[in-house]
């Protein structure tokens, strides 16, 4: 259903971005106030009839505009408008691109072959667990009686599933970048004493004895030669939610000791719309930081190409031009702060780096006149 609606040609993306951390310590709790009242809109308009794709990108600050700006492919070439700060879309040079061709993104060949490079990735790892021999148990997972199937492969069998879908990639795919990573992961020996170790990936899918629902997947790799397991799990909860952990345990191959890193949670809120949220455990000491992006998609959005007539080369602003956006900056009190703030800091850097070389450069001079005077003495006696 996903891949049905994300190959329509015409449409809108709108997606928000938030950030907030959560610790004990009183510099982080100080720093997540002023995190949470920033806020990133990403925008994305796209024709692929008309070949016309509009990226926004806008930051907000105690719910004021700081900064927005455009990106726009159209016509085979790339523009960029700073809204509020220059009246005109900046066309990108061609002799800046080095060869890239902006239309290549509207290539729906590279649509089609990706579909069809999916489908056969997913017929090599289906052919691949049904040769292999499946265990199966009753267990209880929260009070919910399932059934967890497990299939195991060893180094080996990694490493031969990995070259059929390296092949697969090679001969499928028409991009050229492409072909060229596959051929250097071709010339890549892979060692017998690694390809024949005791280190294996576990896939266990739990499912509802009755019904047959399919309520969590987890992949469990175990390095024993480090002593390490990484366990990611990926689980469907209520309410149109999918969660995924991913945990490490760096010391045993205890996966029920795995720490957890980060978790990603998928909630659809209606039809196109939904909420993601990626939560990452920054130390022991149970701080973290959380990304949240809520975004839309409206497939009867129309989207026409710019007017883009009274654009301007970047080889070819002047003065003029570059003082409008000054004078822009500096009415855009929010933004001029920053950037000054960002100056003073470098300036502040450079000011110590030099004060530190200085410092060195003066021990040096110290340790030659104290040699050279050892010397003399020296050779006096």
């Amino acid at each position: 259903e996903m891949t049905e609606k994300t190959a329509k040609n015409e449409g809108k993306l709108d997606i928000e971005l938030s950030a907030s951390l959560n610790s004990t310590s009183q510099d982080m709790m100080m720093a997540n106030t002023y995190l949470q009242m920033i806020k990133l809109n990403l925008t994305t308009e796209f024709n692929m009839d008309k070949k016309v794709l509009n990226q926004g990108i806008s930051v907000s600050a105690f719910d004021e505009p700081v900064i927005s700006v455009e990106g726009l492919i159209q016509d085979n070439n790339i523009y960029f408008l700073l809204n509020n700060i220059y009246s005109k879309y900046i066309q990108v040079p061609s002799e800046e691109m080095e060869g890239v061709e902006p239309n290549e993104i509207f290539n729906t060949e590279n649509i089609e072959v990706s579909e069809k490079l999916v489908k056969e990735l997913k017929q090599i790892l289906l052919d691949e667990v049904n040769s292999k021999e499946l265990t199966q148990e009753n267990v209880e997972v929260d009070g919910d009686k399932l059934t967890k199937t497990t299939v195991k492969f060893t180094a080996k069998e990694i490493e031969q599933i990995i070259t059929k879908l390296t092949v697969e990639l090679y001969k499928i795919s028409p991009v050229n970048d492409v072909k060229n990573i596959v051929e250097g992961l071709e010339q890549i020996e892979i060692d017998e004493e690694d390809a024949e170790n005791d280190n294996y990936l576990e896939i266990s899918i739990y499912t509802k004895r009755l019904t047959g629902k399919i309520v969590k997947t987890e992949i469990v790799m175990i390095n024993v030669a480090d002593d390490e397991a990484i366990v990611v799990t990926i689980a469907e909860k209520e309410d149109e939610k999918v969660e995924i952990t991913f945990a490490m345990n760096e010391d045993s191959i205890a996966t029920n000791k795995a720490v957890t890193m980060f978790t990603l949670t998928i909630k659809e809120e209606g039809e196109n719309k939904g909420t993601v949220t990626l939560k990452a455990n920054i130390d022991e000491a149970a701080s973290s930081v959380t990304i949240t992006a809520k975004y839309s998609i409206d497939y009867n959005a129309k989207v026409e190409p710019k007017n883009v007539r009274n654009s301007i080369n970047a080889n070819d602003l002047t003065e003029k031009d570059m003082n409008e956006m000054m004078t822009n900056i500096e009415n855009n009190k929010f933004l001029y702060s920053i950037i000054q703030s960002l100056s003073t800091t470098r300036l502040m850097e450079k000011a110590e780096e030099n004060a530190k070389r200085y410092e060195e450069e003066q021990i040096e001079r110290e340790q030659l006149q104290e040699e050279l005077l050892n010397t003399e003495l020296t050779e006096n006696i």
